[in-house]
């Protein structure tokens, strides 16, 4: 009966976010709406996202003057060249190298051959479906865990605390299959899950939306899905070959992130979209000081510290 079980999860949550969908979320964006000039269903989704009015007549207003502002400068329709141009070349770099590095994580390594990686650790056959459903547990619980922490935190930060916790758990989960300890190798594996969820999985989505327009996204979209095809065609072969050296990989490009992520990622938390374009842009005269003295020393601060640690620990 195990194959049923791993057949019964997805039907089970499938069926449940359609029901949300058709129940629950059945509202537009609100960013949409306002876009094609809907402002009663703009306003009626809004609604259903902010009980407390000021904050619905904030983030109504401030959605109808970046809608306003962008159409007085025809941004509705951006062009490749502009693209690539000074207003969102560096978006565009930050955006793609983020959606290769979720790829990097190995995420799908563990998603699509995890039968593969427990019997490679040594763990008995009747065990590995049962391993795989509490990694699916493991991986809905911290994509909830993600919804409230996002907005607390930050973009920023969870990249750099995903990063680090994907690359040493994942180097650790590997050493620890090598040394034949299955059973502690696994509990780093479900850090890594963990790791991802907060982080990279839902983050790297809300980013790329954040920062880039829509030909921006689809570009970035496309070096994900590059990147995905690369690593599951290439699993198999590398696992037959090495599986410590796959993993010690994944560990070695999450370090290169940790550190891309300090030195290029900007914090977007709580902006709106015309200080995010401003905060990316190479324009002459664009502004650049977004972010409160306060607040960057916030942020300085904490990447400071978490250097300490990196080096420390790797």
């Amino acid at each position: 009966w195990s194959w049923r079980v791993v057949f019964l999860f997805p039907l089970i949550f499938s069926t449940l976010q359609l029901t949300l969908l058709c129940s629950v979320f059945i509202y537009e964006s609100p960013k949409y709406a306002i876009l094609k000039g809907d402002d009663s269903t703009a306003r009626k989704a809004l609604g259903c996202i902010y009980s407390d009015n000021s904050r619905f007549g904030k983030e109504y207003q401030m959605l109808k003057t970046e809608n306003d502002k962008r159409a007085a400068a025809s941004e509705g329709d951006i062009s490749y060249k502009e693209l690539f141009g000074p207003k969102f070349k560096k978006a565009l770099f930050v955006g793609c190298m983020i959606s290769m590095f979720q790829q990097l994580t190995g995420i799908n390594t563990f998603m699509g051959y995890s039968t593969d990686l427990y019997k490679n650790a040594g763990i008995d056959s009747d065990s590995v479906v049962i391993c795989t459903v509490i990694q699916n547990a493991v991986n809905m619980v911290f994509v909830l865990v993600s919804i409230f922490s996002s907005d607390k935190l930050g973009r920023k930060k969870l990249f750099i605390i995903g990063s680090l916790l994907c690359g040493v758990s994942v180097a650790l989960g590997g050493i620890f299959i090598q040394v034949d300890l299955p059973i502690i190798a696994l509990v780093f594996v479900y850090i890594f899950i963990a790791g991802f969820e907060i982080s990279h999985g839902p983050i790297c989505w809300v980013y790329n939306a954040e920062i880039l327009p829509s030909k921006g996204i689809g570009i970035s979209v496309a070096i994900n899905w590059l990147f995905c095809c690369a690593v599951g065609l290439g699993t198999p072969f590398i696992i037959d070959v090495s599986l410590l050296g796959l993993l010690l990989f994944y560990a070695a490009c999450m370090a290169v992130c940790f550190f891309f992520v300090l030195s290029f990622v900007k914090e977007t938390k709580g902006m709106s979209e015309d200080k995010i374009r401003a905060l990316f842009s190479s324009e002459p005269g664009a502004t650049m000081d977004i972010m409160s003295e306060e607040e960057e020393n916030t942020i300085q601060n904490f990447c400071s510290t978490f250097q300490v640690h990196v080096i420390f620990v790797w």
